[in-house]
């Protein structure tokens, strides 16, 4: 039998927790780079898992099941990560600064995989069969996929045109 949105959903969570458990106890023995290299793997999850949900799951949600406010916050909670995901990209933090930066990353990810958890997903499971639920988490599943190659860019930002340089003239003077 295929896995469920919820299983696939609670699946992800628990990969991307062990990511970052994986994260402090490399900061914890002071291993760094290993640290640095693991957030990268942790961040690229997290964004797939967030573009997958945004593409297939909250919109779903808000139109069949009726649940536009949790959706609107569960969004809101989305845009919070993904900044600070950007920050620890490409922030400039000193180490410390990262460390605990990152630890507050953690803190904010299981709370929104608790909160998806314990309150969306029982709501949203009374208005969707088994086999819609099915569908929902390999459709899920394959847009994760589909997103997990462009993950590694910072999303959350618009990248805006440089200015153009000033037109500079020169002219001679005639000797």
């Amino acid at each position: 039998m295929p896995m469920s949105l919820f299983d696939a959903l609670r699946s992800t969570h628990r990969e991307i927790e062990g990511l970052f458990g994986d994260v402090q106890n490399a900061i914890a023995t002071e291993q760094h780079e290993l640290a640095e290299m693991l957030f990268q793997l942790a961040s690229v999850k997290i964004v797939s898992a967030m573009r997958a949900e945004h593409s297939v799951v909250y919109p779903r949600f808000a139109r069949e099941a009726g649940l536009v406010d949790e959706v609107s916050q569960a969004l809101r909670e989305h845009d919070g990560i993904e900044r600070m995901i950007d920050m620890l990209r490409v922030g400039g933090l000193e180490p410390t600064e990262w460390c605990v930066a990152v630890q507050q990353l953690g803190t904010l990810v299981a709370d929104h995989a608790d909160c998806e958890e314990c309150t969306l997903f029982p709501i949203a499971s009374l208005s969707f069969s088994s086999q819609q639920l099915a569908e929902m988490g390999r459709d899920y599943q394959e847009r994760m996929a589909q997103i997990a190659p462009i993950a590694g860019a910072s999303i959350t930002y618009e990248l805006a045109l440089p200015e153009q340089p000033p037109v500079l003239v020169i002219r001679f003077k005639a000797a």
